[in-house]
């Protein structure tokens, strides 16, 4: 039941203006689609982060990285 997460032309372009001016339905189902692509973002970063032994400041620049990704699905939810 995994579902490939849809890519918006429109992520990470600041999208809060528009968000504010959604109705409810419309914000929940934008968020909806927008989680899974975060996870795996957040995912894919600690993967290749585990990849680079020997390399201590650029695995943890990705580590903080995916982090980051955790802390915007914390704040959508």
């Amino acid at each position: 039941m995994d579902k490939e997460p849809q890519r918006s032309s429109e992520i990470g372009l600041r999208q809060a203006k528009r968000m504010a001016n959604l109705k409810s339905a419309e914000l929940f189902d934008l968020i909806a689609d927008g989680l899974p692509a975060l996870l795996e973002s957040a995912r894919d970063l600690e993967n290749a982060a585990k990849h680079l032994e020997g390399h201590p400041r650029s695995a943890e620049v990705l580590r903080r990285q995916a982090r980051e990704e955790c802390a915007k699905i914390l704040i959508l939810l």
